[in-house]
């Protein structure tokens, strides 16, 4: 809680130091309700997130003057753009300058006009951004840029169900879960909101009509997927070691050392975020777990071997 408080109010300095005029520490400090020793803290801490916070003996504290912008026109579908890149960042653990990051959600959110708010928090609950990658199934991927489209533009989709029945859908929302992607929509057929995995669907069109996503789906939607709910233990054997903790995954949450080398524990979505990764390191990297993970990485290294049958092992001279 402590911590989530610190947070808070170090967001809610930044629009202060922004306005107009010096601000004492002991006026922030007054302001907050904390002591100005607090304020200092805060104050260096924004500076190291990179914030250009300026400090005048007997004047105060402000925001370097052309630090900010221009103003700058955005559509809903830009704004939404921007915070889902944001949040995939998070889960990437990309986002080193975190204070700025969450002062830009919250201009965002709050600098749109109400019309395009609305439409931004609609697009948010319905859209996620995932990294898409070479070893994800291509047929799977393009209806996924097909249901982006949908999901943005509101437009209803046709399809077929491996059942072979026709479906006409007005798609509410897509998400990645349980390693596939999960599409929610309305049946046209009976009106019924229905779940399916998008893998069951081919033949996917849009139909060009639109239509308006119920203002409840936001409490009805699909529920929050974990993040990085498969776990994937790494062994990196020495010298590789070394090398490894130069170019982490960002995907790592723990590292342990043994007599042998590394391990590096990481979570991910799925696989398939991994491959280029782990096919980067070679022989280097070798998979403990999980079983899925290994024999996918054992049929692209065999796929490539076999590229190079009956090449030359050695350059000629």
């Amino acid at each position: 809680m402590v911590k989530e408080a610190r947070h808070r109010r170090r967001l809610a300095l930044i629009p202060e130091l922004e306005s107009e005029g010096w601000h004492r520490a002991a006026d922030l400090a007054g302001r907050f309700g904390v002591s100005a020793r607090t304020i200092y803290r805060d104050l260096a801490a924004l500076q190291r997130e990179g914030l250009p916070v300026m400090a005048v003996p007997g004047r105060g504290y402000r925001l370097q003057a052309d630090f900010f912008l221009p103003p700058v026109t955005l559509t809903a579908d830009e704004a939404v753009v921007l915070l889902q890149a944001m949040h995939l960042a998070d889960r990437r653990r990309a986002l080193t300058h975190q204070a700025a990051a969450e002062s830009v959600r919250a201009k965002l959110r709050t600098g749109l006009p109400e019309r395009l708010q609305e439409a931004v928090r609609s697009l948010e609950t319905a859209w996620q951004l995932v990294p898409i990658n070479l070893f994800d199934d291509p047929e799977e991927l393009a209806g996924v840029e097909i249901l982006n489209q949908a999901l943005v533009e509101r437009q209803a989709i046709r399809g077929k169900l491996r059942s072979e029945r026709s479906v006409e859908l007005e798609p509410y929302g897509l998400s990645h879960a349980a390693g596939a992607w999960q599409l929610v929509g309305l049946d046209r057929s009976d009106g019924v909101v229905r779940h399916f995995r998008l893998a069951d669907i081919v033949e996917l069109r849009l139909l060009g009509d639109t239509f308006e996503r119920p203002p409840a789906y936001r409490q009805a939607r699909m529920p929050e997927r974990a993040r990085g709910r498969l776990t994937v233990r790494v062994l990196f054997q020495h010298p590789a070691a070394y090398c490894v903790r130069k170019v982490p995954s960002p995907y790592v949450v723990s590292v342990e050392e043994l007599p042998e080398g590394l391990i590096l524990v990481l979570h991910v979505d799925r696989e398939a975020e991994l491959m280029p990764w782990l096919l980067g390191w070679g022989a280097h990297a070798r998979v403990l777990s999980p079983a899925s993970l290994k024999r996918r990485l054992a049929a692209e290294a065999a796929a490539i071997a076999d590229r190079y049958k009956g090449e030359p092992a050695l350059l000629p001279m």
